[in-house]
């Protein structure tokens, strides 16, 4: 099926939108404070700030606007065989669909003819979906900055060398990996606060104080994360009631969904049930979750009436399935 949407070199007319997008996506991820590219010059005239000698920008145009894009340009500071991937932002209608992988290969092949034979960037912790595309596209972490970006605020950076042949290949698969997993490592943290932040917003009121780190760490529950080249992209738990084990806290982040990786991540959620000798699975969700209601239809579940401590509301929807 081909896709709605179109990769194209920067033009004037993008400048707004590609704006809008900078503004938008660097405060969702907390990126927008003193050292951080949102206070760059060019951001209200990107067209221009790459039309220069061995600069190139392209963005992602859907239904007449830009929603997205990334470019390269020389590394400030750098020498004149390192270039930097620059503002590789993209709205939420952006993500999941591709558009990233396309981009990134669009840049990597204008540094290459432009004669660099190394790819810098750096981005924040947190930003955990792009640095997974990072690594997919052959990017390794490195221990510190390069060049002089004045980007301060910015604490990982990465590598790339562009001498490795033509780059209009695809790159290789990406590491899936669903595993038990720590709710306390400093890596999966982040992922708990978005899922907190996720339920709090669609609900509209502030979610349980019994919902944290602890409360998933009790004997009777396992929490799971997948992990895609290291990061940790999603993440469900299940909780041990004896005749029935009870799913709950299952996200996946923005920029992955639409990717099968929820459905994914229930089935890990299924196969760890069964392999500790559950025969049933029950949840909870939320009239407002409809994407989630799909899957969980699609995956064989069928509605109940209420469990455990929980009771009927308008808002709640209950189903079970048997493994």
């Amino acid at each position: 099926m081909p896709a709605d949407y179109l990769i194209r070199p920067i033009e004037p007319r993008d400048d707004a939108d590609i704006a809008a997008v900078i503004r938008h996506v660097m405060p969702e991820f907390g990126a927008d404070g003193p050292g951080f590219a949102i206070h760059d010059a060019e951001v209200d005239a990107m067209s221009s700030a790459y039309a220069r000698p061995r600069a190139a920008y392209f963005v992602v145009e859907k239904d007449g606007r830009a929603i997205g894009g990334a470019g390269i340009a020389p590394l400030d500071g750098g020498d004149d065989e390192t270039c930097e991937l620059r503002k590789m932002y993209f709205l939420p209608e952006a993500r999941g669909i591709g558009a990233a992988s396309k981009v990134m290969r669009a840049c990597l092949d204008a540094a290459r003819r432009a004669g660099f034979s190394r790819c810098y960037l750096e981005t924040l912790t947190g930003m955990d979906a792009a640095q997974a595309v990072y690594f997919r596209h052959g990017f390794t972490r490195i221990d510190a900055p390069m060049g002089g970006t004045g980007h301060f605020s910015c604490d990982r950076f990465f590598l790339r060398s562009l001498n490795d042949g033509d780059l209009i290949v695809a790159p290789k698969p990406p590491s899936l990996v669903f595993g038990i997993d720590d709710p306390g490592k400093e890596d999966v943290l982040p992922l708990i606060e978005q899922l907190h932040g996720y339920l709090s917003d669609l609900y509209r009121h502030p979610l349980p104080q019994a919902i944290g780190v602890e409360n998933l760490r009790r004997s009777d529950t396992t929490f799971m994360t997948a992990r895609v080249d290291g990061q940790p992209l999603a993440c469900g738990a299940g909780v041990d009631h004896g005749d029935y084990v009870e799913l709950k806290y299952m996200y996946v982040v923005p920029a992955c969904r639409g990717m099968g990786l929820g459905k994914q991540m229930l089935e890990a959620l299924e196969r760890q049930v069964r392999a500790g000798g559950g025969t049933k699975v029950r949840l909870e969700t939320g009239t407002a979750q409809t994407e989630s209601i799909e899957l969980y239809e699609r995956s064989g579940y069928h509605r109940c009436p209420p469990f455990g401590d929980h009771h009927a509301k308008p808002s709640s929807i209950f189903m079970e399935k048997p493994l």
